[in-house]
């Protein structure tokens, strides 16, 4: 097994450890109910969630749209397991879950019209062979729907991502949205429009937290931190970006 090898299954067993409880932190169904929209779901179309967690949008898709089907992945089995329990409580016949090796999806060629990944993309070791799956399943005409937070211009230390990965969740990079047209585009998809929010996120503060504000004080006030007591938040950009094949918005990536 190469060192990249290694270094992808780190992240991915990381990723499973710290999402073996459900994460609700960050919903929002308002804004949420918005970005679904963004997908156009179809009476009898069908959709993946992927990275479900503890199938937030995925369980809010399919309440809205059943006559729609609707499927949910994630490397979390327990996650999955209680997901498809709730499933069979409330009798959603259109509506599975799906535990996966965080490699290849354990789906068809071609099988769903579109595709949403909410907070999800910054925690795949190995972008590239997410998007060749991501094209490998969606049929030639469909949509992809991502939302997820974004670096402020100010950031060129990439303070954010060092944020993150203290918490030892699996977090990898969050993606520029230049980087996402390029990833997408070399399968043909292009950005059809987008839009931006603001998310909090929140940790507990320790002395490895107030290290790095000190040591990046200008990155770390450009995401308007707070301190309150035994926490500290951040105020972060959220890039909402919708993909369609044949789409004809063109890139314009922040600076």
């Amino acid at each position: 097994m190469s060192d990249s090898e290694l270094n992808e299954q780190e992240v991915l067993e990381a990723v499973r450890r710290s999402f073996s409880k459900i994460y609700t932190g960050g919903n929002n169904d308002a804004e949420t109910e918005k970005l679904i929209q963004s997908i156009g779901i179809q009476k009898g179309g069908r959709y993946l969630d992927l990275g479900t967690g503890s199938g937030y949008v995925a369980f809010m898709m399919s309440r809205a749209n059943p006559e729609a089907y609707f499927d949910g992945l994630d490397v979390v089995e327990s996650v999955i397991s209680r997901n498809n329990a709730i499933v069979l409580q409330e009798g959603r016949e259109r509506l599975k879950f799906y535990s996966y090796d965080g490699k290849k999806f354990p789906m068809d060629d071609l099988v769903y019209d579109g595709l949403i990944a909410r907070y999800t993309l910054h925690h795949f070791p190995n972008i590239e062979n997410t998007v060749k799956e991501i094209n490998r399943v969606l049929k030639e005409k469909s949509r992809i729907v991502i939302s997820d937070c974004i670096r402020n211009e100010k950031d060129k230390a990439r303070f954010l991502d060092l944020f993150m990965k203290r918490l030892g969740d699996g977090h990898v990079s969050f993606i520029d949205e230049k980087d996402f047209c390029e990833l997408f585009g070399r399968h043909g998809f292009k950005l059809k429009y987008k839009y931006e929010t603001e998310v909090g996120i929140s940790r507990s503060m320790d002395a490895g937290y107030r290290e790095l504000i000190n040591s990046y004080s200008e990155e770390a006030r450009s995401y308007r931190y707070i301190i309150d007591e035994d926490e500290v938040r951040l105020t972060v950009r959220v890039n909402n970006l919708v993909f369609e094949r044949g789409g004809s918005m063109p890139c314009n990536p922040l600076s």
